[in-house]
């Protein structure tokens, strides 16, 4: 098993859209929990994402999933990609 990570892969400063990298064992839990649906894997969809814990709806973003099999080990892992648009 594997931790499930997640960080900023559009770098620092201003941006036009923010790219957010989730890896790990735990992704399409965190992805069905922000999107609400299951998402069809290396398919690009718009996701409206939603609080997990109040519901609240956060934004919309591109999400890409893609379950991806380590060589080294024989571990399936899948591997998500968030793309949001910056701005209020």
């Amino acid at each position: 098993m594997s931790d499930t990570i997640y960080a900023l892969s559009s770098g620092n400063g201003p941006a036009g859209v923010a790219v957010i990298r989730v890896s790990g064992s735990g992704v399409q839990l965190i992805i069905d929990r922000f999107c609400r649906r299951e998402l069809k894997p290396r398919q690009a969809e718009l996701c409206t994402l939603f609080h997990p814990f109040n519901d609240q709806q956060i934004d919309q973003a591109l999400v890409l999933s893609i379950l991806r099999v380590r060589r080294v080990l024989p571990v399936k892992m899948w591997l998500s990609f968030i793309f949001m648009a910056g701005g209020p």
